[in-house]
């Protein structure tokens, strides 16, 4: 992949940026204009992130930021894309190993990390194993 890009309100554009400027692959954010907060957004900047501010809200940036990775070829690193809905599991994984997911009873994880399930972790341990996940609002 040539470039990777999301649409972002602030913590999307900062972990694309610190990955792309890791992985050598430069990154372009679409931001609503005046929708997000300074701190993300210098994180997007320092860390070499190409930053468009848009008219408009989260919505219109993504629809923006689609037509543009068809267009360019960039790779859309938004939760529309199959492959980063899968990454984001792998916290519930992370999360059962390091707490012995058989030995403990429950873990913890932040809502909105979509397909996350104790059905997850069993199948993808290969297990009997039934811990709990419960998913936390902050």
């Amino acid at each position: 992949m040539k470039t990777v890009a999301c649409a972002s309100t602030g913590n999307t554009s900062a972990s694309l940026a610190v990955y792309g400027a890791c992985a050598g692959v430069p990154a372009v954010v679409l931001l609503p204009s005046g929708k997000v907060a300074l701190g993300k957004l210098a994180q997007a900047l320092m860390h070499g992130a190409k930053v468009l501010s848009i008219r408009g809200n989260f919505d219109d940036a993504l629809k923006l930021v689609r037509d543009l990775c068809d267009r360019e070829g960039f790779y859309l690193l938004n939760s529309v894309n199959p492959y980063r809905l899968e990454g984001q599991k792998t916290i519930a994984f992370e999360i059962a190993d390091q707490l012995g997911c058989g030995r403990r009873t429950g873990s913890c994880c932040q809502w909105g990390m979509p397909g996350i399930s104790q059905r997850s972790i069993k199948d993808s341990r290969n297990s009997s194993a039934s811990a709990s996940l419960t998913a936390c609002r902050r």
